[in-house]
């Protein structure tokens, strides 16, 4: 007998620079950050522009990549937005929307 099993679908895209990714409650699954020529410094916010709230900073070496995994997943309630603050070169996103009502 085959067990039924819940499956989610999951969104992604790379970015190459600050972005709204979603207007509405979502879980970011994970994150791929490079760096160019000096120290990169990624914001990461819970609404749809840099008045949201801030909720994750992310720093990387000089013309490094780093991968970044969450598990749990991290909510956010009112969207996602990503700032390339400083010399980012591009970001892989991977998400999960929550459906309307579902907390």
């Amino acid at each position: 007998m085959t067990e039924q099993r819940d499956c989610k679908e999951y969104s992604s895209k790379m970015i190459t620079a600050s972005e709204i990714l979603a207007k509405h409650a979502l879980e970011l699954a994970q994150l791929v950050v490079v760096a160019s020529n000096g120290t990169s410094d990624c914001r990461i916010y819970d609404g749809v522009d840099t008045n949201g709230e801030y909720k994750i900073r992310i720093r990387i070496p000089s013309e490094q990549t780093r991968s970044f995994h969450f598990n749990p997943h991290i909510y956010f309630r009112n969207g996602l937005y990503i700032e390339f603050y400083q010399k980012v070169t591009n970001c892989f996103v991977q998400y999960r929307l929550r459906p309307h009502g579902e907390d």
